[in-house]
């Protein structure tokens, strides 16, 4: 018997971001990355069925971060059967040079 091999859930996009704990996944999507939120959450999807786990949708939460002021927003639509929220906790806040690590 073969165990999952998280190290092999991966982003579409370079640009994107897979952030995975002990029993916890977060993936980050950035505006402008050529592959959208439904795209990069579907190969979550399609790797968590292939690995014979299960996404809690439960407790599965979208949230879309701007700057307060933006004036030509485009929020994408929400994902099906996953609740988009307005805010979030954030555990941590962890800046490196070109990157920005959000811990929820």
């Amino acid at each position: 018997m073969s165990l999952p091999d998280a190290s092999d859930l991966r982003t579409l996009s370079p640009q994107n971001v897979i952030i995975k704990y002990a029993d916890d996944t977060t993936l980050l999507v950035v505006q402008h990355s050529s592959v959208d939120i439904d795209q990069e959450y579907n190969n979550v999807r399609s790797w968590s069925t292939q690995n014979k786990f299960s996404i809690n949708t439960d407790k599965t939460i979208e949230i879309t971060f701007h700057r307060p002021a933006a004036r030509h927003l485009i929020i994408p639509p929400p994902l099906p059967g996953i609740e988009k929220v307005k805010r979030a906790t954030l555990l941590a806040l962890m800046q490196r040079t070109r990157s920005l690590l959000l811990l929820m």
